[in-house]
């Protein structure tokens, strides 16, 4: 793999798992120090399956710790804004800036078409797709 992100340093939220844990995977093998963040917890109540939970933030961020850069992780709800400012802060604070972020975090609220989804279903996936 070439080095094309060395020097450089990266957020990803949702990467606990799936599409965001590869795109944090990718940009480490790539020499980015990479900064992830997942919900934390095993469960939402308007979600029909098993949430990423604690346990595979911590083992995606231990297989990023392989390639030998920076990592920081952090069970953070992008739907808190006070949590999310805290997790850039901390990230500037790590690795001396911030170059990059993909917001990924993303949910399909009750696994069911939006017109099936209650208000709370729908608000929630909203709220999780559009966080700033």
């Amino acid at each position: 793999m070439d080095n094309e992100f060395a020097g450089k340093s990266v957020i990803v939220t949702g990467a606990a798992r799936g599409q965001g844990r590869e795109m944090a995977l990718q940009f480490a093998a790539r020499g980015a120090s990479v900064a992830v963040c997942d919900l934390g917890k095993d469960r939402l109540a308007t979600v029909d399956y098993e949430m990423s939970g604690g346990s595979l933030l911590d083992e995606t961020a231990a297989t990023l710790r392989e390639y030998g850069n920076k990592v920081l992780a952090r069970a953070c709800d992008v739907r808190d804004q006070q949590a999310v400012d805290a997790f850039v802060e901390a990230t500037v604070a790590e690795f001396g800036g911030l170059d990059i972020v993909v917001n990924n975090a993303g949910i399909l609220s009750g696994n069911r078409p939006v017109h099936e989804m209650s208000d709370e279903q729908f608000t929630t996936m909203i709220d999780i797709a559009l966080s700033r």
